[in-house]
């Protein structure tokens, strides 16, 4: 009505009332809507960035909390634009008072969107409000999915299919494009970044991989999985020294000389349950041959090492038989330290048993009592925390490690809490902070949040679990036409990591199993 009446005039009359518009406009904003906002039923907001989220409100109950977005999405000067129709939208944000409907959207051209005369998007042509949209987006974000203390209130429309499902489309991600011909889990989708002979890119292949997928074939009793992975371990990673190497290039199957402890412990530990479970004694075999390995070359005297280099060592079992010696540095990752598998290890070489107690305690020491553990351990000075900037994987795995082994950090357990409360974990924070979290950056990372479901499962706290999940469900790729559909990855850069991707089954197989 109010447009048709605006095209009965033209020229000077039509300016004139046309530039009384942004004073009506910012009346309307700052006196009708304040006075009404009380009486709005319901707000929705769906998020189609990667991700589909939707929060209902109800007004009652979180009246403050809408007035907070409302402010939020007007908190910048707005300008008035005329546009026609607009295209798919990054987030829509949808108030409700009775029958009548307000629509926020933001567009990719960095602009949140309302529409002024009308209440249904799909009019066509219209004015809309212009608001910058930079601030906006994340501050709204945050201030919704932190605002929640039941978790199942933010889900993706993906997260809320059933775990099977979830769990089912990621596995399928990580096997029929992450993976090769011969069971190898490729480092990264991409294949073009510049190689680093100390570092893990492109399609290279990792001992870790390797064995966090023998993990979850346990872990779901996949028999087929875990044999490939076993086939894989034997013909790509075995070493004339018992340990495996660390990583293989994918272009040529040429492996490295080296090892890694963790990953030597976690793959001979998967190898003894495997053969519990399905009575394959050639698995058992092969466990034994890695502890042989990892006592011999990665401890020496009840101190662990964390790796093993064998370059310059016959290639035959001839060099069981040389006097070789541990090389790796002494300084050890406190990641690398993980008490259940030394446990396992245990029951089929009963040397590894006084390794347990030892790998606990340097575990505790390493706690900071802050929400974060210590990086390193040194033998001769213990546990230590060189950067200022804590790796909140490193952390994590380490909180994991001892949660397993039967010490569960408290304050990790609070920290971690507290940041969920907020919205968010970050990937690095300050090793010295107390009782306030002090972020290094407000990067986050699918592992990040995989690995804190993983520990407080562990901890006894299934509830702030699950939550931990439906953060990290925030990062999956929904979109089916995605290379990366199923997935967690960076459809803008292409980088889709084997870590993220493969905690994220294990947290979807343990957490989500019920």
């Amino acid at each position: 009505m109010i447009l048709t009446y605006f095209t009965r005039y033209k020229g000077i009359r039509k300016f004139f009332l046309m530039s009384l518009l942004p004073m009506l406009l910012g009346a309307y904003l700052w006196i009708v809507i304040p006075f009404a906002w009380t009486k709005v039923d319901l707000a929705t907001i769906q998020r189609q960035s990667g991700g589909y989220a939707v929060v209902t409100l109800n007004a009652k109950e979180d009246r403050d909390l809408i007035k907070d977005i409302f402010s939020l999405l007007v908190g910048a000067t707005p300008t008035l634009k005329y546009a026609g129709t607009l295209g798919e939208p990054l987030w829509v944000v949808t108030l409700r008072s009775g029958n009548r409907w307000i629509y926020y959207q933001a567009m990719d051209d960095g602009y949140v969107y309302r529409k002024v005369w009308g209440t249904d998007l799909s009019d066509g042509p219209s004015w809309y409000l212009c608001i910058p949209g930079d601030a906006v987006t994340k501050e709204l974000e945050q201030q919704i999915f932190g605002s929640f203390d039941d978790p199942q209130r933010v889900l993706p429309v993906s997260a809320q299919e059933t775990a099977p499902r979830q769990e089912g489309q990621l596995a399928r991600f990580v096997t029929g494009t992450l993976m090769n011909d011969q069971g190898g889990v490729y480092t990264n989708f991409h294949d073009d970044r510049p190689e680093k002979q100390d570092e893990a890119r492109n399609h290279d292949i990792l001992s870790e991989s390797t064995g966090l997928l023998m993990e979850y074939a346990l872990q779901t009793n996949d028999q087929e999985l875990y044999r490939q992975q076993v086939a894989y371990t034997r013909k790509y990673l075995s070493s004339p020294c018992g340990v495996l190497s660390w990583k293989v290039r994918d272009a040529d199957g040429i492996s490295q000389p080296s090892s890694a402890l963790i990953d030597d412990l976690r793959i001979a530990a998967a190898l003894i349950q495997g053969c519990e479970r399905w009575q394959n004694r050639q698995d058992l075999m092969l466990a034994r041959g890695i502890l042989e390995g990892v006592y011999r070359f990665e401890q020496l005297n009840g101190s662990w090492r964390p790796w093993y280099d064998w370059s310059g060592v016959e290639k035959s079992w001839k060099s069981w038989h040389e006097n070789l010696m541990p090389n790796g540095a002494s300084v050890l990752p406190v990641r690398y330290l993980a008490p259940d598998y030394i446990a396992i290890a245990a029951t089929v070489d009963e040397r590894f048993a006084d390794l347990v107690p030892q790998a606990t305690e340097v575990i505790k020491a390493a706690d900071l009592q802050n929400g974060l553990f210590a990086t390193d351990v040194d033998p001769a000075n213990g546990p230590f925390q060189e950067k200022l900037e804590v790796n909140m994987i490193d952390s994590l795995l380490t909180a994991w490690n001892g949660a397993r082994g039967g010490y569960v950090s408290k304050p990790t357990v609070e920290f971690l809490k507290k940041e969920l409360k907020k919205g968010h974990i970050y990937a690095s924070y300050h090793r010295n902070q107390q009782k306030k979290a002090i972020p290094m950056t407000q990067v986050e990372s699918p592992a990040v949040y995989a690995l804190a479901a993983l520990f407080l499962w562990h901890a006894g706290e299934p509830d702030w679990a699950n939550r931990a999940v439906d953060h990290l469900l925030l990062h999956r790729i929904s979109n089916i036409q995605s290379p990366f559909f199923g997935g967690f990855g960076d459809p803008r850069t292409g980088d889709c990591y084997s870590f993220d991707n493969l905690m994220a089954l294990q947290a979807l197989a343990v957490v989500r199993k019920q």
